[in-house]
């Protein structure tokens, strides 16, 4: 086609290409480090009298083709393209575990509805699960052939999510991940776990190896979703350098669900154990940023606001609660302290 033959928008297209560079090998920064240098070819082009399309198309055969710049900047960014691999690996299983959850949440959702006329219900529970199994598979079947067939464009679409609203899509999968966990061991729990360990020692261990593997997968995702946005969340030392008051209170929320998680093992020196290893990470982490000591207080407020409420609701759990909240703040000065003399040492 030739060029003027149809609307030319400059700003589509070059969102358009934006889209097709932004793959494992480049990082945000570079990707707008491309785009600055194709705006200034296309200016440059027009100032000689050229048209936008005709800027355009000139202006990306000097800048390269597609493949050329995913294959050099391979080669420049290879720890950042593992990263990506390493990413898209953890956003796969949380994806699997939440696709799980659906199918046991989902064809089972009738058997939530309460009626006075439960022999109707209950005709009515069997032909909607059955209903609902059947859309669950058409609609995973659909997916399937998608990501066969565009399997180019799902990455990009999925790549560019995550880019624009990272913050948002490490806290999403973060709080999926969690209740998909929780409802996930809690189903097969029931209905496995209890018929091969009868010993409650036994049941611990499962509940252990359970909480390891969940919260690993979880944590990973939204940590390394994170870490994908820009360059200082690839860094320890410059992430939390550039920690303020609202990450600060995330990572305070982040901690305290992983503490909470730690309950389902009903195993009160996991859940201290589990205390002391995170907010001390978390107290770490926060030392070493400019403002720590606001950040400090950001970072036990949701602890703390918990601690409140179930004083308030449950006065028989106040004493055990009160407990975990001075290891949270003693783990969180244990960490701070030693990150402060490493920076007043160096």
């Amino acid at each position: 086609m030739e060029p003027g033959q149809y609307n030319f928008n400059l700003t589509s297209e070059i969102n358009n290409w934006q889209q097709s560079i932004r793959t494992g090998a480049l990082t945000e920064d570079d990707i707008e480090e491309l785009t600055s240098h194709l705006y200034d070819e296309i200016e440059d082009l027009q100032s000689k009298g050229l048209s936008d399309e005709e800027a355009f198309m000139i202006a990306l055969k000097r800048i390269g083709h597609t493949k050329e710049i995913e294959d050099e900047y391979d080669k420049l960014n290879l720890s950042f393209s593992n990263g990506y691999n390493l990413l898209m690996l953890f956003w796969g299983a949380s994806i699997f575990m939440l696709m799980q959850t659906v199918l046991f949440v989902g064809p089972n959702l009738p058997r939530l509805i309460k009626s006075k006329r439960d022999h109707i219900w209950y005709l009515l529970d069997i032909d909607l699960t059955r209903t609902l199994s059947y859309c669950f598979c058409v609609m995973v079947g659909a997916l399937t052939v998608f990501n066969i067939v565009k399997p180019d464009k799902v990455s990009a679409m999925f790549s560019n999510l995550i880019a624009k609203y990272s913050v948002v899509a490490a806290f999403f999968s973060f709080f999926i991940g969690v209740c998909a966990s929780w409802y996930n061991y809690s189903s097969i729990n029931s209905n496995t776990a209890i018929d091969f360990f009868n010993k409650q020692e036994s049941m611990l261990s499962v509940q252990l190896l359970a909480t390891i593997f969940y919260g690993s997968v979880i944590s990973l995702t939204a940590w390394l979703t994170l870490r994908y946005q820009k360059k200082k969340f690839r860094n320890i030392k410059i992430f939390s350098a550039n920690l303020h008051w609202l990450s600060s209170l995330l990572l305070g929320i982040i901690l305290t669900w992983i503490v909470n998680a730690s309950h389902m093992a009903i195993s009160t020196p996991l859940t201290f154990g589990t205390i002391i290893v995170c907010f001390s990470i978390g107290g770490y982490l926060v030392g070493r940023s400019k403002n720590f000591v606001l950040n400090l207080a950001m970072l036990q407020l949701y602890s703390a606001c918990e601690y409140l409420i179930i004083s308030i609701l449950n006065t028989q759990a106040h004493f055990l609660f009160a407990f975990e909240y001075a290891f949270v703040i003693i783990s969180i000065l244990l960490g701070s302290s030693i990150s402060r003399k490493k920076i007043r040492d160096a």
